[in-house]
C-alpha cells in the first residue's frame, strides 16, 4: 500500500514538475518576443514619485 502511495506521489510531483517547465517556456518565449519587438512602446526606467508619497500609507482602498 506504502509503495503505491509513493509511486503515486512521485507520478505526480514529476508531472507537476514537467507542467512548470513547459509554462516557463512559453512565458520566457513571449517575454522574449515582447523584448525583441522593436515596434514595441519603451517605457522610462525610472519613473518619479512626490515626495510625500512615499510618506502616505494605503489603508481602506485609498491614501491617507
Amino acid at each position: 500500500m506504502w509503495t503505491w502511495t509513493n509511486e503515486r506521489l512521485l507520478e505526480k510531483a514529476i508531472d507537476a514538475e514537467m507542467r512548470a517547465d513547459e509554462a516557463f517556456v512559453l512565458r520566457a518565449a513571449g517575454l522574449l518576443a515582447r523584448i525583441n519587438n522593436p515596434k514595441r512602446k519603451k517605457r522610462s526606467a525610472v519613473t518619479e514619485r512626490p515626495a510625500d508619497a512615499a510618506s502616505r500609507t494605503f489603508c481602506a482602498g485609498k491614501f491617507v
